[in-house]
């Protein structure tokens, strides 16, 4: 779950596979990882989802993203 108390922007990594849609639904156009992908947190969850944008290089882009699974667990190494 996403923890409340962070404070915004945040970043997370994706695993390869993740599911980033153009809208607040599931079934909006979509982007899907295909590679583990850093993503700026740049909003609050609503409708379920959480606003973010995709991370080149440390820098966000322009497009605003919605992120839908559960915030990724820490992998264990």
């Amino acid at each position: 779950m996403v923890k409340t108390e962070q404070i915004i922007p945040y970043q997370i990594t994706v695993p390869a596979g993740t599911e980033l849609n153009y809208g607040y639904h599931e079934d909006s156009d979509s982007v899907i990882t295909n590679i583990p992908t850093d993503i700026l947190v740049i909003g609050v969850l609503k409708n379920g989802a959480l606003p973010v944008k995709l991370l080149q290089n440390g820098i966000p882009g322009e497009e605003t993203l919605f992120f839908h699974q559960p915030e990724p667990k820490p992998q264990k190494t």
